[in-house]
């Protein structure tokens, strides 16, 4: 099954329903949140949160790459 990133971020952020095009701010998550939830859900002892950070940061930089080359 794809995920497309919209649906990701409905479903980090618990956007469900009517509104899924609009981030709810209240339902953000920090890195450490984030790697502490990884850790739990896989059982890992932080490898996998590691990677998941890293690729978090990746994205987000490619992503302000694009925004500043656009302009």
């Amino acid at each position: 099954m794809k995920i497309d990133k919209i649906s990701l971020d409905n479903y980090i952020t618990g956007n469900y329903g009517e509104d899924e095009q609009k981030l709810q701010k209240s339902m953000l998550f920090n890195l450490e949140e984030i790697k502490e939830a990884v850790d739990w859900a896989v059982g890992d002892d932080g490898f996998r949160s590691k990677e998941v950070i890293e690729i978090l940061k990746l994205t987000r930089g490619e992503e302000n790459a694009t925004k500043k080359s656009n302009k």
